[in-house]
């Protein structure tokens, strides 16, 4: 129903966080490593690809900074016995590739090492998601930005009208944003073709 949410983050704990959405705040509960990587910050639009959870007295949302992410987490709820925030312990003590290649070459002991998975659960993870976890992509594949910058985007953009690639210019665009955040776009793009 929802494959992922877009807005500034206005509150941030160590396994949740708070997405403003055009007025409308969403509360998501995350794995340690995505919090890792979120900061409260009203200027900064994030990405986050979302899982809502429906169960009789409530609606859930996760938060996951990769659609790796979200899909490892997706089938390890569907086994019998885990549920939401046990996967998401799961994805806090390990990364999605790191679950994968456990599962995939049937290593239970990082899982088993996993806090409130015991050696039966380690197993039985092993043997029902080793097919399911050998069709998903490798660790860095579909990596998302978490932190889009609008100045960024249409410096970039203004550049690729002028014939300048996205690839040529990405980085000396970055830098002088960074650098030069008071600025607006038609001064950036002017340094930036000092630089060019």
């Amino acid at each position: 129903m929802y494959a992922f949410l877009r807005g500034k983050i206005v509150h941030a704990e160590s396994t949740s966080v708070v997405l403003d959405c055009n007025g409308v705040g969403y509360e998501l509960q995350t794995s340690l490593n995505t919090s890792s990587l979120l900061k409260v910050d009203s200027k900064q639009d994030v990405t986050l690809f979302v899982y809502l959870q429906v169960k009789e007295d409530s609606l859930t949302f996760y938060g996951f900074k990769t659609i790796l992410e979200k899909e490892v987490f997706k089938l390890l709820v569907s086994v019998s016995g885990i549920g939401g925030n046990t996967a998401r312990s799961i994805l806090s003590s390990l990364s999605p590739t790191e679950i994968r290649h456990s599962i995939v070459n049937q290593d239970i002991y990082p899982i088993k090492s996993c806090k409130g998975i015991g050696l039966k659960t380690a197993q039985r993870l092993c043997i029902e998601l080793k097919d399911k976890m050998i069709s998903l992509p490798e660790g860095n594949v579909q990596e998302v930005q978490l932190h889009s910058n609008p100045l960024k985007d249409e410096v970039i953009k203004a550049l690729e009208v002028l014939g300048y690639t996205k690839r040529s210019t990405e980085k000396i665009v970055d830098r002088l944003v960074r650098t030069n955040s008071e600025l607006q776009t038609p001064d950036i793009v002017k340094l930036a073709l000092n630089k060019l």
